[in-house]
């Protein structure tokens, strides 16, 4: 999370593997996707981790993310 903490406007963990980070400043929707990117390698070659970005808003995300979740 920390490599997230400091990558946009603002940033908000929702849980262990969950945050939002806001790319409001980037002025529009393909420079805030080309951050997204770079930070979901930034998270693969630091951390060994898999990384995604949902959607352009905090409750369309929270519906892409839950949508994509494994069921029991």
């Amino acid at each position: 999370m920390a490599i997230l903490a400091s990558a946009g406007d603002a940033f908000e963990e929702a849980s262990i593997d969950e945050a939002y980070v806001d790319f409001s400043s980037l002025g529009d929707f393909e420079a805030a996707c080309e951050r997204a990117n770079a930070l979901k390698r930034e998270i693969a070659e630091r951390e060994g981790l898999t990384a995604r970005w949902a959607r352009p808003n905090k409750p369309v995300a929270k519906i892409a993310s839950d949508f994509s979740k494994p069921t029991a």
